[in-house]
């Protein structure tokens, strides 16, 4: 059967799809999807104002060619892609729900920015993320967030205590969780070793008997 050109309706990605069949999921972001309205994403995607501006692939945006400094991240985005908006002269950035990772130099040297809200489940902030942005003085980072790369907010003015603070218990968190199975592993070497205790003398005993 004939397939027909298709966009995901989260992601954006290019879809191969059989118009016959009432729904299917996304290869790149795993999003199910009714197959007719991908085709008509697609037909019509390019008629919205403002989505020509970005460029996404499998749920990642990879580049901003748009001419407005206060950006909008379409829904469905998951990741911005390294130096994505690096030397931008973006002011604000406002973030979908579903953001996970911040790419390497995502933001580096956007000399005007000043608005940035992290989305509450993001995970990971790439290396210089938001490195020499002298306009923007503070960034607060969810609790959510598990890692933060080599001066991801270098030279920022001043930044959230909480963002170092979250990351630090998280990391006890983590060690913590870690140790427990090293901590049951001595235990049981020492039950064994106890049990195993009497047998070993009396074959102790019973091999030195016969040298005495």
């Amino acid at each position: 059967m004939k397939l027909v050109a298709a966009k995901c309706t989260q992601c954006g990605a290019c879809l191969d799809v059989n118009k016959s069949q009432e729904a299917a999921v996304c290869g790149f972001c795993g999003s199910a999807f009714i197959v007719q309205k991908a085709i008509s994403n697609y037909n019509t995607s390019t008629a919205v104002p403002g989505k020509e501006d970005f460029e996404i692939r499998a749920g990642t945006l990879e580049r901003y060619n748009g001419a407005s400094a206060e950006v909008v991240v379409p829904e469905g985005v998951k990741a911005i892609g390294d130096e994505c908006f690096m030397d931008s002269q973006i002011t604000s950035i406002a973030f979908p729900p579903c953001l996970r990772r911040i790419g390497n130099g995502a933001f580096r040297r956007c000399a005007n920015l000043t608005d940035v809200t992290l989305p509450d489940e993001l995970l990971s902030i790439g290396d210089y993320a938001f490195a020499d942005c002298p306009h923007l003085n503070d960034i607060a980072v969810p609790q959510s967030v598990m890692s933060i790369g080599v001066g991801a907010f270098a030279c920022i003015k001043t930044t959230s205590r909480e963002v170092f603070a979250n990351l630090e218990r998280h990391r006890h968190e983590e060690a913590r969780k870690n140790s427990l199975p090293r901590q049951l592993k001595m235990w049981l070497i020492i039950v064994i070793i106890f049990l195993l205790f009497p047998t070993i003398v009396q074959f102790l005993i019973r091999l030195l008997g016969g040298y005495i």
